[in-house]
């Protein structure tokens, strides 16, 4: 996707972790032992925007996507 995340971590419940910034803006994408895969979404301190992600190559993708708009927005 020429889409390089900033980092890509173990997750502290188990997994990995794919993080991205850009200026303000912060996002993840981790993917958990369990099977499970979820995203964050914050701007500046705000709370986060948290979704789950259905553990599909299309539903990744669209996250990715759409991750990938808000950084940029």
């Amino acid at each position: 996707m020429r889409f390089p995340p900033e980092n890509i971590l173990p997750s502290a419940e188990g997994g990995v972790g794919i993080c991205f910034r850009a200026l303000h803006r912060y996002a993840d994408i981790e993917c958990f032992n369990c099977g499970e895969i979820w995203t964050a979404r914050s701007e500046g301190g705000g709370d986060p925007r948290v979704e789950e992600v259905q553990p599909t190559e299309a539903d990744v993708r669209r996250a990715l996507h759409e991750i990938r708009e808000f950084l940029q927005s």
